[in-house]
This record gives C-alpha cells, sequence and structure tokens, in this order.
C-alpha cells in the first residue's frame, strides 16, 4: 500500500511539473499580457500533453515488467 501510495504522488508530481513546464515554458501563457482564454487553452493543452505522454511512459514501464 506505501509503495503504491508513493508511485501514485510521483506519478501525480511528474504530470504536475511537465503540465507547469509547458504552460510556462512552450506556450508562454503565465505571461501579464495573455488573456484568459489563452491561458485557458495552454492549459489545458499542456495538462493533455503531459497525460498523454506519462501515460505512454509508464505504460510502457509497466509493460516491461
Amino acid at each position: 500500500m506505501f509503495t503504491l501510495t508513493v508511485l501514485t504522488l510521483t506519478a501525480l508530481l511528474l504530470f504536475l511539473a511537465t503540465s507547469a513546464t509547458l504552460y510556462m515554458g512552450v506556450f508562454k501563457a503565465h505571461r501579464e499580457g495573455a488573456g484568459w482564454p489563452r491561458k485557458l487553452f495552454s492549459g489545458l493543452a499542456a495538462s493533455a500533453l503531459s497525460a498523454i505522454f506519462w501515460a505512454g511512459a509508464y505504460g510502457y514501464h509497466y509493460l516491461g515488467w
């Protein structure tokens, strides 16, 4: 149970960190001049890309076992 909790929290941390990196680094939506639609859609796109990447990475990892 402890290991499952740690793995889940690690996956959540990786997902959030990757989403924030894409949001601020690639989409540059954190700027003051960005409007709310750009911030919203950039956040959704960053989260979707992060989820797709980590689902693939974790899926491949578990299939490798």
